[in-house]
């Protein structure tokens, strides 16, 4: 009597094959021998890896395994100077350093996936250099709520963070049928 394999499990052999194509959602129907009336459910379960960092979506909504596209899912890292450190969720990987202008929008603690820097072969390579890389996309954020100061600019309002590890200002939306007025400040 044995147990019928998940549904993840399937997703993360099929990705895992030598000869698997990067495919979209409807080709993994097929791949998977699913009817249509499963493919709502396929697409929560591929909404569940790739937050998770077990697979990655890219071009034209496909889905491979993170590495096979030097992505790589972890939790960032930002110190007062705003350059981060990714700590990848694969404990065998070193930690990546990811440039202040390459953290995008992401914040210290987030989960994130970001891709390789690819490293120029030459001479000059030292064995002991980091591998760096960019954020390419937030999987969770660790904080929804944030500390700082309102401030009106000519056309938007913002907040400065408290927090000197968070880089930018945060746009904030002007309240819509609130009965009052944003307290600057």
């Amino acid at each position: 009597n044995r147990r019928p394999e998940k549904l993840d499990d399937r997703i993360l052999t099929l990705l895992g094959q030598k000869n698997y194509t990067p495919a979209n959602v409807p080709e993994m129907l097929r791949f998977l021998h699913l009817p249509p009336n499963r493919q709502q459910e396929l697409q929560a379960v591929l909404r569940e890896l790739e937050q998770s960092g077990k697979i990655a979506r890219v071009k034209g909504n496909r889905y491979i395994q993170p590495l096979e596209a030097d992505l790589i899912p972890g939790r960032l890292r930002i110190n007062r100077q705003g350059k981060g450190f990714l700590q990848p969720d694969d404990t065998n990987l070193k930690e990546i350093v990811i440039a202040d202008s390459d953290t995008s929008t992401a914040m210290d603690g987030d989960r994130v996936l970001i891709r390789l820097n690819v490293k120029a072969q030459g001479l000059r390579t030292q064995a002991d250099e980091k591998d760096t890389g960019k954020v390419i996309r937030i999987l969770n954020r660790k904080r929804m709520r944030m500390v700082g100061t309102l401030k009106r600019g000519d056309r938007f309002l913002y907040v400065i963070p408290d927090d000197p590890r968070m880089q930018h200002d945060i746009y904030v939306p002007e309240a819509r049928d609130v009965g009052r007025q944003p307290n600057i400040g």
